[in-house]
């Protein structure tokens, strides 16, 4: 491994013995080192394979700024993110949460606070990315000694979302899943008399469902009406009407607001998982 680009004591872009450009992190592990040697391999913490130019060349720009606090606390968070959801999640969010973490901790030290406007919708849905959110704030402290505000943590969880979708458009795209699920929701109140309890599985199972609705509804996706979903509609809406004529009016919504046709198999989705909500509600009206 041979130093390509020095950026900082703490950060090089490197080549490995396959030619393969990485950049590898850590306290003084640049330090004394010039391009061409290795860098102190002793002094290694965290060793990247970015898969783009673009994120490799923004990640290695911001690393020429932080300072080693900042690159540990990215780091951690980032690990506690994919262990906390379990899956993997777009490269983005090291250059995301990097971006983010030096300008919020800037503000801190100049006293300015940022509001953040979607902190109950965040709260609201996306429980986990903000509860993520929340130990990324300790995180933080533990590295830097700052204890950045709550908004910060709504912010932090919608880089994760970002992250998840792999849209790049951040808090636009998170506004708008958001704008549809409330309504959607709303719709469900007032033609079902319905709220969802938010603790419960049904209302998590739902907002997982209207996330992924809302994402393919901004990214214009074809909405699918093949022959066995409408046959199999046709018999979800002879036994479940009343679900079924609630999730034809979220379509007709969905139509009007965004302009955007929803097929048969969504149809069917939806009226499943308003059914489900109905059937909570009945179970607990006669518990």
């Amino acid at each position: 491994m041979r130093i390509r680009k020095l950026l900082s004591n703490n950060a090089a872009a490197v080549m490995d013995e396959y030619g393969r450009e990485k950049i590898v992190t850590g306290k003084g592990v640049a330090y004394g080192r010039m391009v061409g040697e290795p860098p102190n391999s002793d002094r290694i913490e965290k060793v990247f394979s970015l898969s783009t130019d673009d994120l490799r060349l923004r990640f290695e720009e911001l690393l020429t700024e932080l300072p080693i606090d900042q690159i540990r606390a990215v780091e951690q968070i980032v690990d506690m993110v994919k262990a906390g959801l379990g899956r993997e999640v777009s490269e983005s969010l090291y250059i995301a949460l990097a971006d983010h973490l030096n300008q919020a901790l800037s503000n801190y030290v100049k006293g300015l606070r940022v509001p953040n406007g979607l902190l109950i919708d965040v709260v609201r849905f996306y429980p986990d990315e903000y509860r993520l959110g929340v130990q990324a704030l300790g995180v933080i402290h533990a590295n830097t000694g700052i204890d950045l505000p709550m908004d910060e943590a709504g912010f932090i969880a919608l880089h994760i979302v970002n992250a998840e979708t792999g849209s790049g458009s951040g808090i636009q795209r998170a506004s708008f899943v958001a704008e549809v699920i409330a309504g959607v929701l709303e719709i469900i109140r007032i033609e079902l008399g319905i709220d969802i309890a938010e603790d419960s599985p049904v209302h998590s199972r739902l907002i997982n469902h209207l996330r992924y609705f809302a994402n393919r509804i901004q990214d214009s996706e074809d909405f699918s009406s093949a022959k066995e979903d409408l046959d199999l509609l046709r018999v979800v809406s002879a036994t479940y009407g009343a679900a079924y004529r609630c999730a034809q009016s979220i379509t007709q919504y969905i139509e009007d607001k965004y302009g955007c046709h929803v097929g048969g198999e969504e149809l069917l989705y939806l009226t499943i998982h308003v059914q489900h909500t109905m059937q909570e509600k009945e179970v607990k009206d006669h518990g």
